[in-house]
């Protein structure tokens, strides 16, 4: 009879991890789940239906520890990622049983379901030990427990059921209960956490610290399961990042924050620190999303000047690669509102300015001295950014940078039309080389490295680093002029003595 049963639940195994049914249905299924266990939490738990920030609390709570559970499952059995994904998030089906079960239990007052508190729950060791201890008017119910020891007892079988072994399948099943036990304790992991950096951490119901470490965790774990879904297509994307501008521009962001640094204080709290790297994160994703889209309008130009363009390598299909693309813009709008609206608004302005610089019907790349200024005012927005995350202000920036960036980029940014010279001049696209001649153009931005590299003694006194540093930055714009004019041309010369400029001016100022 049991071995009958066996053989059943071995079955349902097979049935789910390799149906046809498209993984997008599963995954709409798994929050179909979660939406319906938030319902019935409004009569266990006692929440409010307008309590909107933990609404958004148990979804990304729950998506994280999917996540989390998947590359479990995955490393555990080496089986398709795929597989992993569907047999999780199916698994998720048992998710509205304990608000079921509290309410029961109590009559219909239900229970407080919380993580484990270090404010509430003490002995956290002795908890682990002991399925989660006894229960103190909140924390982890029974419902929650029943839940719990269901998952359990299904991850043995499950494993059984892949001919792991009883004592291999009690090991994993042991490793899952780990997982989860980490999960309901991560109050007293961040406090750990942030204990060791010397950062004060107190919990509070509506704890955006917890949201934001469930956030983090739901990134990377991410990042890994699309890689192992889809290995080639994204070492592809990886490997066309042009990391030397990413590079540069969040050295731009971490200008601003070192120029904040001279108007305001520079606190150093939990949620700081989780909106400088959400911030980073939706820089990047931005910076992807505007590589992508100009590399599909510049498909034809970079046949004759990128032909290293994965595009142009077909490398990747188009489609996936505009799937790709529009995956990056949504994780750039998600990463920016975790942090803020005013991040938000600053990250599309970036998005907009470069999709009105590359993408037609406007593909202001086209225009000599407009393209130029789009780049230029990049530069300013993640300046602006970095200043804000500190000051949460813009009114106190000073002045003096915007004619800086804005002129000062928009001569020097033209440097990124000379290895574009042959593909922009077959396409009759007017950049200043294909109107001046390549020569006369080097010549003119190589000399505006060195008139602008000389100029910042007018900047170095502003932040009291005196005029001796022009010793530093001269012989870099000498260094830009050579990049600019030698015969065999490299860009990623002149980008990376940027980025050693940029990052060298915020280091100055840190001491």
């Amino acid at each position: 009879m049991i071995e009958k049963l066996f053989n059943k639940f071995r079955r349902i195994v097979d049935l789910i991890e390799n149906s046809n049914i498209h993984l997008g249905y599963f995954i709409f299924t798994f929050l179909s789940i979660i939406t319906i266990r938030n319902f019935l939490e409004l009569f266990s738990t006692k929440i409010e239906l307008n309590t909107a920030v933990v609404f958004f609390h148990f979804y990304i709570g729950f998506i994280s520890l999917a996540t989390l559970l998947i590359l479990t499952f995955y490393i555990l059995t080496r089986e398709s990622i795929v597989k992993s994904i569907k047999i999780v998030l199916i698994g998720f089906s048992i998710l509205p049983l304990p608000p079921i079960i509290d309410l029961i239990a109590t009559g219909g007052r239900g229970f407080a379901m919380t993580y484990l508190l270090p404010e509430f729950h003490d002995h956290i060791i002795l908890r682990f030990f002991t399925f989660f201890g006894h229960f103190e008017e909140r924390g982890v119910s029974l419902g929650i427990k029943t839940e719990i020891f269901i998952i359990l007892v299904l991850t043995f079988l499950y494993f059984l059921a892949k001919k792991h072994g009883v004592f291999r399948s009690i090991a994993n099943a042991f490793i899952v209960y780990i997982i989860i036990f980490g999960f309901f304790a991560i109050p007293f992991i961040l406090k750990g956490i942030f204990l060791l950096l010397g950062i004060n951490y107190d919990y509070s119901v509506d704890a955006w610290e917890i949201l934001s470490f469930l956030f983090l965790m739901m990134f990377f774990c991410g990042i890994i399961i699309l890689y192992l879904i889809d290995k080639k297509n994204f070492i592809t994307i990886a490997k066309d990042a042009r990391y030397l501008r990413l590079s540069y521009y969040l050295g731009m962001f971490f200008c601003g924050i070192i120029v904040a640094k001279s108007t305001a204080t520079l606190p150093i709290t939990a949620q700081n620190l989780f909106d400088f790297l959400f911030t980073a994160m939706a820089i990047t994703a931005a910076w992807l999303f505007s590589v992508t889209t100009n590399n599909i309008a510049d498909y034809h130009i970079d046949k004759i000047s990128n032909k290293n363009r994965p595009l142009v390598r077909r490398t990747i299909a188009i489609e996936d690669y505009k799937k790709i693309s529009t995956l990056l813009l949504v994780w750039a709008i998600i990463c920016s509102t975790a942090v803020g609206p005013d991040t938000l608004f600053l990250v599309i302005l970036f998005i907009s300015s470069y999709f009105i610089y590359s993408m037609p019907p406007i593909r202001l790349k086209r225009v000599i001295v407009l393209s130029k200024l789009i780049i230029a005012l990049n530069s300013l927005v993640l300046v602006l950014l970095g200043f804000f995350t500190i000051t949460k202000t813009i009114k106190s920036f000073p002045g003096i940078l915007f004619p800086t960036l804005l002129i000062g980029i928009t001569i020097l940014a033209n440097f990124i039309d000379i290895k574009d010279y042959e593909g922009d001049r077959k396409n009759n696209i007017k950049t200043l080389p294909t109107v001046l001649g390549l020569k006369l153009t080097k010549i003119i931005i190589g000399f505006s490295f060195v008139f602008f590299y000389t100029i910042l003694y007018v900047l170095l006194p502003y932040y009291n680093l005196g005029n001796f540093w022009n010793f530093l930055f001269i012989p870099l714009g000498l260094l830009q002029f050579y990049f600019v004019n030698q015969k065999k041309y490299q860009d990623s010369y002149i980008i990376g003595t940027c980025v050693i400029t940029v990052f060298l001016f915020a280091i100055l100022n840190i001491f």
